[in-house]
């Protein structure tokens, strides 16, 4: 979506809606003064100018609301992960850094892809195969070994093992004015075995600490 679009989607729902809405309030309210207070002849005419000016607002209303339909789909994908306010209001409602450290370790791989903001870039990491223990896989980079039990593809797209995920940037820097982030870690998407290793097996020595995936990659959502 356009960064334009989106500032006149923002505009619409969030200031345009609620006068149309207390405006629609006040003059149902007069129609009614009208129907109670007014002579017969008098508040049918009255009474018809206001039924078309509503149906008037209304049809140009639902004409908006049909425009920016798409903007109403993306908000919703909105986290603390990905914008630091709620912009739904007058004035924007910030999260706090406690809610933004905690949405910021968040693997939302899907709502990142459904973001027409975003775009989305490949990214993997080479890494070795020691083999399954216990519903664990071991795996080792640079020196250190680690384990992982989740999201474990094999295939022959790969010589031994890696770690595949994406990276997301806006495609728009303007977006960062009104508190999109930027700055995402790459969210993972699996770790891809070569399919000739499927029945390798490790059995790590008693007593080693051998931390998770998370705590190897910490540039990662997992």
């Amino acid at each position: 979506m356009a960064f334009s679009t989106w500032i006149q989607a923002e505009q619409f729902y969030n200031r345009t809606v609620m006068w149309i809405a207390l405006g629609s309030i006040v003059i149902i309210f007069i129609g009614l003064f009208i129907v109670f207070y007014a002579e017969r002849k008098k508040a049918v005419r009255y009474i018809g100018v206001l039924t078309i000016f509503l149906a008037v607002l209304g049809f140009w209303t639902y004409e908006q609301h049909q425009k920016y339909a798409s903007y109403i789909k993306e908000y919703s994908l909105i986290s603390p992960l990905i914008r630091d306010r709620q912009a739904d209001a007058i004035v924007p409602v910030f999260y706090s850094e406690r809610e933004k450290k905690v949405y910021a370790r968040l693997n939302d791989l899907e709502s990142l892809q459904e973001l027409s903001l975003y775009e989305e870039k490949d990214n993997s990491i080479p890494i070795h195969y020691l083999g399954e223990s216990q519903f664990l896989h071991y795996f080792e980079y640079e020196g250190r070994i680690f384990h992982t039990s989740s999201r474990i593809l094999y295939t022959d797209d790969v010589s031994d093992a890696q770690i595949v995920g994406s990276e997301f940037t806006l495609k728009d820097s303007r977006y960062m004015e009104i508190g999109f982030n930027n700055d995402l870690n790459t969210m993972f998407r699996a770790v891809e075995v070569n399919e000739k290793n499927r029945q390798k097996s490790y059995i790590p020595e008693t007593g080693q600490y051998i931390p998770s995936i998370k705590e190897v990659f910490h540039q990662w959502n997992f």
